[in-house]
């Protein structure tokens, strides 16, 4: 199993094991409570395990590991790209329990690397990191900060950076001037490391309402980022 396995131990509760299947792409989306994780895959057509439980209060309302799998947008199965030509095989959305926004502890019950190594012993891949950042938040908690330091700090297959996607939500709840202000400082300080090393930031709006927009162009850069590795 590769070693960038070990990066999320400690970072989730102990999930329920739902069984994927030969081919899926999982892609984990992780953050902290209320980061819009939920809201997320929520904005994508679910196909199966129905839709993800959004919480309105600030204790976690995901538990459980729960996966998700997606209908591909048109927009991306009708495109001569690389993430077209992965569309014969399931996309899996995978919504995990929302970090400990007090303390920052990372201890508790790291069974997430067992469960995700499952998934990869029955045929499924990795395809990316989908991390969720609230943007209307004016400080990062210390349990982000220790998501964040485990990722540079232990990543290490090939081109797995490159599926890294720090997504900014929220923006309807912020001045564009005050959000872009608290974008670049992320940027330029707690993801710094891992955008030199192939990580991107994209934006999200709306991802609670009726006309969300963005999250497609997540999706996009990894399958394409994906198909490109096995072109």
């Amino acid at each position: 199993m590769a070693k960038w396995l070990e990066t999320l131990k400690g970072l989730w509760r102990r999930g329920q094991e739902g069984e994927g299947q030969v081919g899926d792409i999982l892609i984990l989306i992780v953050g902290i409570s209320g980061s819009g994780k939920s809201s997320f895959i929520n904005a994508f057509s679910i196909a199966e395990g129905g839709p993800a439980k959004v919480g309105h209060t600030f204790h976690a309302c995901t538990s459980d590991i729960r996966m998700h799998a997606i209908r591909l947008p048109d927009e991306l199965a009708s495109e001569d790209s690389k993430a077209a030509s992965l569309d014969s095989r399931r996309v899996v959305l995978v919504d995990t329990p929302g970090f400990d926004t007090g303390s920052g502890d990372s201890k508790a019950l790291p069974q997430i690397t067992e469960w995700v190594g499952k998934q990869c012993t029955r045929g499924a891949t990795l395809g990316g990191i989908v991390y969720m950042c609230d943007i209307s938040a004016n400080r990062v908690n210390g349990a982000a900060r220790v998501i964040v330091e485990r990722l540079e700090k232990t990543l290490d297959e090939p081109n797995i950076f490159q599926r890294v996607v720090f997504v900014t939500a929220s923006w309807d709840e912020v001045s564009p001037e005050v959000g872009t202000q608290r974008e670049e400082e992320l940027c330029s300080s707690f993801w710094k490391k891992l955008i030199a090393r192939g990580a991107v930031v994209k934006r999200t709006q709306n991802l609670h309402g009726s006309d969300p927009s963005g999250h497609v162009g997540v999706l996009r850069h990894i399958l394409q980022s994906l198909g490109t590795e096995h072109a």
